[in-house]
């Protein structure tokens, strides 16, 4: 697989807020959360494609397309790992391809917090 990249963490970081101190309009409980539709080749490769990125109140939550949801668990991994550091819990959808948009319900979910680590919820659909 490739890896995310520092592109990735350029535009995840820049397009959601990323980071622990977010600035006072996150702060307040009432501020929508800051999504991301992302475009270009930089959020994708062979084996999987973002759909969409969203951060609020410390949850940085991804949403992928993966060529072969058997792999999801890994993906969700590679996708995380670079996140550990600035985000209380983050989430990773994962979607069969051409699935992640008009409401398809995913194939798995991976959650990681700092204390809990790495949980993941598998939704029953990883067979087409």
């Amino acid at each position: 697989m490739v890896a995310a990249g520092p592109l990735l963490l350029a535009i995840a970081g820049a397009g959601c807020g990323g980071g622990r101190e977010p600035g006072p309009e996150a702060r307040d409980e009432l501020a929508p959360a800051a999504a991301v539709v992302p475009e270009g080749p930089e959020l994708a490769n062979d084996a999987w494609r973002i759909v969409k990125m969203a951060t609020a109140h410390g949850i940085f939550t991804i949403e992928v397309e993966v060529n072969d949801p058997e792999t999801g668990a890994e993906v969700a991994r590679e996708l995380i790992d670079p996140l550990e550091g600035s985000y209380d819990e983050v989430f990773v959808y994962i979607y069969r391809p051409g699935e992640g948009t008009g409401g398809n319900p995913p194939v798995k979910r991976v959650q990681w917090t700092p204390s809990g680590g790495y949980d993941e919820l598998d939704y029953g659909g990883s067979e087409p």
